[in-house]
């Protein structure tokens, strides 16, 4: 599947040309247009997908979940030292 874009200059409407990536560049937007799979997306200037809200959410969900389960895992190492070290909680 390929991205096919149109801008209206002069009362004529010109085929954009797409970039390396097959983007197509919105000049209204400020961003590129292009295909993630079968879907619209939107691009960056630099080329890197701006995430959509529910997906943004998602990633900091996921980034918290790994934060808590490595701090657990430190706490968990923290207390098996101390217990070698002879020192016993209360």
């Amino acid at each position: 599947m390929s991205l096919r874009g149109f801008r209206l200059i002069d009362g004529q409407y010109q085929e954009l040309q797409t970039n390396e990536r097959g983007y197509l560049w919105s000049q209204e937007l400020d961003l590129y247009l292009g295909l993630d799979g079968e879907r619209l997306r939107l691009f960056t200037g630099e080329g890197e997908l701006i995430e959509l809200e529910e997906e943004e959410e998602r990633r900091q969900k996921e980034e918290e979940r790994q934060r808590a389960e490595r701090a657990e895992e430190r706490a968990e190492r923290l207390v098996r030292r101390l217990r070698e070290l002879g020192v016993e909680g209360g």
